[in-house]
């Protein structure tokens, strides 16, 4: 991890470095960076990134909160535990409040406010879907940007921070589900027709599309889950 620019002794800790170190902790966890069930030792962190105890304490207090990482009594902070159980429900979940917003939104899709992959606008359906798998992350991030647009419409901002979090826990296996997509699942096809029924306000088509994916995701979920236990495990830990 690049170490946080050293404090000024002048000002004390300000927000935006307070901002900063959870940001930074909270990419690592959501990325997977750290092993699950790793020990999150808050002087290494500190030594790390170059701060004190009081930024890193409050940011992992926060990613308690979000359940990006647990507390054992006494023990101090760990990594979440990846598990394919948790990941199903986070997705039944998801489609369960995403079909909720669809059918009772009191504004529209801010298409506007969309950054749409590149890939979405190339002629070959095939290309783009290659292109789309080639980048996971970005078009996981797409992926999360669609579902948050979603629970916007609902006007909720229950709906939109139950969403949002899940978006965040669940980023890194859909990643894989990305990656692990079969040839014949077009992911371009499916975001153009989702974008178009968003567009034009039709919610059923939009529900009708979002229910195919879902399901479609949760046959692959269970090798998703596996594939990125075996990779976090392989590819070692933030070490600190």
């Amino acid at each position: 991890m690049t170490p946080i620019e050293p404090l000024s002794r002048k000002g004390g800790l300000s927000e935006s470095r307070r901002d900063v170190v959870y940001a930074r902790l909270k990419d690592d966890l959501i990325h997977y960076r750290f092993r699950p069930g790793d020990h999150l030792s808050i002087s290494r962190l500190c030594a790390s990134l170059r701060v004190s105890n009081t930024p890193v304490r409050e940011a992992l207090v926060r990613l308690h909160a979000e359940r990006l990482v647990r507390v054992e009594p006494i023990r101090g902070f760990y990594a979440r535990d990846l598990h394919l159980e948790e990941m199903q429900e986070l997705h039944d979940l998801t489609h369960t409040i995403v079909l909720r917003c669809l059918a009772t939104s009191t504004r529209p899709f801010a298409a506007d406010q969309l950054l749409r992959p590149a890939a979405l606008g190339f002629q070959s359906a095939a290309r783009a879907t290659h292109v789309l798998q080639a980048k996971p992350d970005d078009t996981a991030t797409f992926i999360e940007s669609l579902l948050r647009g979603i629970a916007q419409m609902s006007g909720s901002t229950v709906l939109f921070d139950i969403i949002d979090n899940i978006c965040d826990r669940t980023h890194f296996v859909r990643t894989w589900e990305v990656r692990e997509s079969t040839r014949d699942y077009v992911l371009s096809e499916k975001f153009l027709a989702l974008l178009d029924c968003l567009e034009r306000g039709d919610g059923h088509g939009a529900a009708a599309i979002v229910t195919c994916c879902f399901h479609r995701q949760k046959d692959d979920l269970p090798n998703a889950v596996a594939k990125a236990i075996a990779w976090i495990f392989m590819h070692g830990s933030n070490g600190r």
